[in-house]
């Protein structure tokens, strides 16, 4: 007896009304939105400092790659 009544509680508390369940998404969906607009303020506002880090990562890359096939011999 005690067994299905954990189980009925159980099956209660697991259901959500619609209306939860779409505040929830929306909840989501909103700071998805914020989340975007922020990388998308920062890409516009730093792109010369990302655009020059990657082309110091890729000196960097290709120094070491070069420098690995020279002492490969």
């Amino acid at each position: 007896m005690g067994i299905l009544r954990e189980e009925s509680t159980t099956m209660t508390n697991s259901r959500r009304s619609p209306s939860t369940s779409l505040l929830r998404a929306g909840g989501g969906l909103a700071l998805a939105g914020i989340g975007l607009k922020w990388i998308a303020c920062v890409l516009q506002n730093a792109w010369m400092w990302l655009g020059g880090g990657l082309v110091v990562v890729a000196i960097i890359a290709g120094a070491f790659v070069w420098w690995r096939s020279r002492n490969s011999w």
